[in-house]
């Protein structure tokens, strides 16, 4: 493939504690991308990952589309992708994470998707695989299309993966990078660029394997990504508007809980968050029934 007169791709890679292997599996998914014009912007957020420093230096004196940059301690992935932003050259701007695979068209085919449908920002659906490499059979998600669509499911959910995305440089400029929304700064990027009726896409095949990796994030971070995902989503909706000190005042509430009274509150809570869970899955369906009515 030529890379003449083809949009320069920015692929934002943060790295923090992640194997020599499982980062070298993902460099090596970018750089032999069958679309050519690229430029992969690592930032190493752990400056005591010596393999990783290592491997990515020799990478990138072997391959010039290679710009490794080391955070001097560690900053969170919210600030290195910012970081990564402020260093990437090109008009487009995807991501990429260092325990993923994308699959070789992957960025050919959410370009021509892009392109065809007149989108700011586009990702598509992932299959995951097991910790050691494995594909896990049956395991896709199975997300909306089509932007009309995206938006609502929005209202309940994420529906674009976040390692997938490839969005218009204007679109991360515009958004000011990514806010300290934590666990759920995509999300937050999402919500934001739909209030500015940017518009988004997915690709229905599956484009990238997502490692299912369970030391990554612990059942108490896991219930916290909910609680503040049902925060945002809910103050999108309804404010269409909320600022990073609210969440954070949020996030701290929750996190003070600790009387009996307080206990029975916040599992009174959790019981509405289950009950918008439900009613939030069951929309989703319809949702996804009414686009493939409509294809």
């Amino acid at each position: 493939m030529m890379v003449t007169n083809l949009p320069l791709v920015s692929v934002l890679m943060p790295i923090y504690k992640e194997p020599k292997e499982q980062i070298k599996s993902s460099v090596e998914s970018i750089l032999n991308q069958s679309y050519k014009n690229i430029e992969l912007v690592v930032i190493i957020d752990d400056p005591n990952n010596i393999n990783a420093i290592n491997y990515l230096r020799d990478t990138s004196k072997k391959d010039l589309r290679v710009n490794v940059k080391i955070n001097s301690r560690n900053l969170g992935i919210t600030s290195s992708l910012n970081r990564a932003i402020g260093f990437a050259k090109g008009e487009l701007i995807a991501r990429m994470d260092a325990d993923d695979i994308s699959k070789r068209d992957r960025i050919y085919l959410e370009l021509q998707f892009m392109k065809k449908n007149k989108l700011d920002l586009v990702a598509s659906n992932v299959q995951s695989m097991s910790q050691n490499g494995k594909i896990l059979d049956g395991k896709v998600t199975n997300y909306p299309s089509k932007d009309i669509y995206i938006k609502q499911y929005l209202r309940y959910y994420n529906c674009l993966p976040h390692p997938t995305w490839l969005g218009k440089r204007e679109l991360f400029i515009k958004l000011n990078g990514y806010r300290n929304i934590p666990t759920c700064e995509d999300y937050d990027f999402l919500l934001r660029g739909a209030g500015y009726h940017y518009k988004y896409g997915l690709v229905r095949e599956p484009l990238l394997y997502y490692r299912e990796n369970q030391s990554s994030i612990s059942k108490s971070n896991i219930e916290l990504q909910r609680l503040i995902s049902d925060f945002i989503r809910k103050k999108y909706i309804y404010e269409k508007n909320y600022t990073v000190t609210s969440v954070n005042k949020y996030i701290d509430e929750v996190l003070k809980r600790s009387s009996l009274k307080e206990k029975l509150i916040y599992n009174a809570l959790q019981g509405r968050l289950l009950f918008d869970r439900i009613k939030g899955k069951f929309f989703r369906s319809l949702i996804l029934k009414k686009e493939n009515v409509k294809k």
